[in-house]
């Protein structure tokens, strides 16, 4: 068997594969001997050793979200939280990653509390990225949590400009993209597709290609309102072809695309809403979104 510190050592070179990989299968590469790395951790934990039990949690944060062992993280968390001297840079990546857990859950209360104790910290001694990170996800639990939509639009701003000062493309894509969401809510038409077309540039210039099926459902929510309903139908089945297709993590924001898509569908006819399903499912990723940037396309 593998010692502990050779597999704190695989978990951690395959962790930033996973967030960026390019295919679903990627996922396929991930460490699969559940036994062996509850183990690996057990020995950190009993000897006291936080550092390399905290840096295993974070390696594993991935493997856990797309697994859905949503509860097995949690718990491996509540041990670490539970070592002595856990510096407050660790402790405050841990507890992001708990509240990122709950969220997961639709715990959104307690994803609240935890993001807000990591973001106590990252306020005193964390880096520039890391706050903004914490920021966007409590942004997140107040918004989809139903909790104070509101109150997360400067949480959002608060993040976004921390962002851009950390050069970070994918935290301003990802503070960029729920603003736009939110002033669609609102009805601001035009500062929703602002704000939507910048933040998908970030994303595409970062390569996150696992953002870019939310994205296309995004513009679909948008083409809806404006009543355009067969490309918000192309749209919408672009990004759940692709949402699939890449392997993309459970997200809470099927419910919302939904209310704008099921819009749509009552414009149309039943055989021309399957048509337009369709021609979407067809479309490849890059296609998806040369047509999502076109203003101009309608139907």
């Amino acid at each position: 068997m593998n010692s502990a510190d050779e597999l704190l050592a695989e978990a951690e070179a395959r962790s930033s594969a996973i967030w960026a990989r390019r295919s679903g299968s990627a996922l396929d590469d991930a460490p699969r001997d559940d036994d062996q790395f509850r183990q690996a951790f057990d020995a950190f934990v009993s000897r006291g050793d936080s550092e390399r039990a905290v840096r295993l949690v974070l390696a594993l944060r991935d493997v856990w979200w797309a697994r859905g062992q949503y509860a097995e993280g949690l718990a491996w968390i509540d041990k670490v939280l539970a070592l002595p001297a856990v510096p407050s840079a660790s402790r405050a990546a841990v507890l992001d990653q708990a509240g990122a857990l709950a969220f997961a859950q639709g715990q959104y209360a307690r994803a609240r509390h935890f993001f807000e104790a990591s973001l106590d910290l990252r306020r005193s001694s964390g880096s520039t990225r890391d706050l903004a990170l914490t920021l966007n996800h409590l942004a997140a639990a107040l918004r989809w949590g139903c909790i104070d939509a509101v109150a997360a639009v400067p949480i959002y701003h608060e993040s976004l400009a921390l962002a851009r000062q950390a050069g970070d493309r994918r935290l301003v894509g990802a503070a960029l993209m729920p603003l736009g969401t939110l002033a669609l809510d609102r009805g601001a038409l035009a500062q929703a597709q602002r704000l939507l077309e910048a933040g998908l540039q970030q994303y595409i210039e970062a390569e996150v290609e696992t953002a870019l099926p939310l994205a296309l459902e995004q513009f679909a929510a948008i083409a809806a309102v404006r009543r355009q309903a067969v490309r918000a139908l192309r749209l919408a089945s672009a990004g759940a072809v692709w949402r699939r297709n890449l392997g993309t993590y459970p997200t809470p924001y099927g419910a919302w695309v939904e209310r704008y898509i099921s819009l749509a569908r009552l414009m149309l006819p039943e055989a021309q809403a399957r048509e337009a399903w369709q021609a979407g499912e067809a479309m490849s990723l890059e296609q998806a979104i040369v047509y999502a940037l076109d203003d101009e396309a309608s139907a």
